[in-house]
């Protein structure tokens, strides 16, 4: 079965030029593990019922990889059209499938790498009957639910808190819950993939289609930071978000460029900089979004029973993260920050072993949609936690 997934894998992620295209595929490919395919396909339903995770992320390789046309010659090459009378009629039985490892499908999707191909899937599998009533997930395929349109019709999902995943609960106003899920190795899956000491190197493999790069900008370039001469900075783009990412090239440039964004509202920040940068720490981290108000008294606690939620068991190389029994978010309408502290009041990002530094998150009003990120190593796997991290209360607040 991992053959198999490795072969689909090849099949619908490879983006040369060899391999776009449906003739590229050679047929000894196309034969290897068609017969396990076939088989796993009930043709005595109207809809095929799929339980193999093998089987469903081929199929999900082949909607998502190729045109409609293309995908109904494939599935005429492995014998499957019988049940599919055309292409349209394929899509269509599609939606009707029993998706009972949809989400091993999306896991699969996730640890492979494949943003643009995974959010291809996403908008495919959201018009799904099936999706659209209560889904419950077992917690045992540890699936992440990243940045995508399936948390709007993710209800009432049943949790196993035995199973060493975490899970947040978020309380939208419009009563509805929405659940972010993580696989606990879901930081090693794509470290060695995306593990870079430079934004040149890391722009050269496959967070290029990641993180659909924007532009790149040298020093001096940025239109918002006209005048910095410390830093490089790249701007991208995560799904809805526009993202810039900035390379100091000395912790000087950690103060001057918090100091040009807002200095009376960075303040504090700039502060724990400074601090930072005398425990020589590596990493910091900042993110700032727009437009965010929130009433002062809302919080949201998450348990730690099941891991201090997204900041504690997805950052798992993170240190000074306190194992207390709660962490807190608390929102302040004042200026629209957000702080983080625990039960014990531990101050984050000043317990160092020169590496992932986490600080104070703090969230401001701003005037463009971005959100900004102050590293002095990053992969592409902490740009995605983040972005998933902070999803649903952007989306709350329509941000």
């Amino acid at each position: 079965m991992f053959q198999l997934l490795i072969l689909f894998s090849s099949i619908a992620f490879c983006c040369c030029d060899e391999c776009s295209s449906l003739a590229a595929v050679s047929e000894a490919s196309l034969k290897y593990g068609l017969n396990e395919l076939k088989l796993e396909v009930n043709k005595k339903t109207t809809n095929p019922i799929i339980n193999s995770i093998g089987t469903l992320a081929g199929l999900a390789c082949i909607l998502t990889a190729f045109t409609e046309n293309d995908a109904y010659k494939i599935m005429k090459a492995l014998n499957l059209d019988q049940t599919f009378t055309n292409a349209t009629q394929f899509y269509d039985d599609f939606q009707q499938i029993n998706i009972s490892r949809f989400h091993e499908v999306y896991n699969f999707l996730l640890i492979s790498s494949e943003y643009p191909v995974l959010e291809q899937f996403i908008t495919k599998m959201k018009e799904c009957k099936y999706l659209q009533v209560s889904v419950n997930i077992d917690f045992k395929t540890k699936l992440h639910i990243l940045n995508s349109g399936l948390k709007a019709y993710v209800k009432n999902v049943t949790a196993n808190t035995t199973d060493n995943c975490f899970y947040e609960t978020l309380q939208l106003t419009t009563n509805e819950k929405l659940v972010f899920l993580s696989v606990n190795n879901f930081q090693e899956n794509f470290h060695n993939k995306f593990k870079s000491n430079s934004l040149k190197q890391l722009f050269r493999n496959d967070a290029v289609n990641q993180l659909r790069v924007v532009s790149l900008y040298n020093r001096d370039q940025h239109p918002y930071f006209k005048q910095d001469d410390e830093c490089q900075i790249i701007e991208l783009r995560i799904g809805r978000y526009k993202m810039i990412i900035m390379l100091p090239h000395s912790p000087d440039g950690y103060i001057n460029l918090v100091n040009k964004l807002n200095a009376t509202q960075l303040r504090s920040i700039s502060n724990r900089l400074k601090k930072l940068r005398e425990s020589k720490a590596m990493q910091l981290v900042t993110i700032l979004l727009p437009k965010f108000k929130i009433a002062s008294n809302r919080k949201i606690t998450i348990n730690s029973t099941t891991g201090l939620g997204v900041l504690q068991n997805t950052f798992q190389t993170i240190p000074g993260m306190s194992t207390a029994n709660n962490l807190q978010f608390s929102y302040v309408s004042e200026n629209s920050a957000m702080k983080i502290s625990d039960s014990e009041g531990a101050k984050f990002g000043q317990s160092v072993n020169n590496r992932h530094v986490l600080t104070v998150i703090n969230m401001f009003k701003v005037d463009h949609p971005f959100l900004i990120f102050l590293f002095e190593t990053v992969t592409g796997t902490d740009i995605l936690i983040y972005c998933a991290a902070f999803d649903a209360i952007m989306k709350e607040h329509q941000i």
